[in-house]
């Protein structure tokens, strides 16, 4: 789960293992987060402000459901 602060581009490019800026706006948009974007290029710093799936992201990355999971029913189950 990313933390609500600001990362630069090769944060980014670390953490999703793409370099293409519209690949990692649209993970970010399908985790939940919500962000804003300054600079261009290799100067880009991408700020999380929050996310309004953490449930989701919970469940991917520390107890390894696959992104195919209907998450309100597990959520339901849980």
């Amino acid at each position: 789960m990313l933390d609500t602060r600001t990362y630069n581009r090769t944060e980014l490019v670390q953490i999703f293992g793409t370099s293409r800026l519209d690949s990692l706006k649209k993970k970010l948009d399908r985790e939940g987060y919500i962000y804003t974007t300054s600079g261009r290029g290799n100067d880009l710093t991408l700020t999380i402000t929050t996310c309004t799936k953490p449930f989701n992201v919970f469940c991917k990355e520390v107890l390894g459901f696959s992104v195919q999971t209907d998450f309100d029913k597990l959520k339901g189950f849980l």
